[in-house]
């Protein structure tokens, strides 16, 4: 998916905006990682005894 932003965004001729849609997939990957880490206890009572 990451990959796919980057490349549907690209633009040869405006390589400036390159910085914006790394920052883009620093916020996406982040958030995602937030989410995960809040929620980890939670989906791990939910599946309970499971290894």
């Amino acid at each position: 998916i990451i990959a796919g932003i980057l490349a549907g965004e690209f633009r040869a001729d405006s390589v400036d905006t390159m910085p914006a849609l790394y920052w883009q997939i620093v916020l996406t990957t982040a958030g995602s990682g937030l989410l995960l880490a809040v929620f980890v206890r939670p989906i791990r009572r939910l599946i309970g005894e499971i290894r």
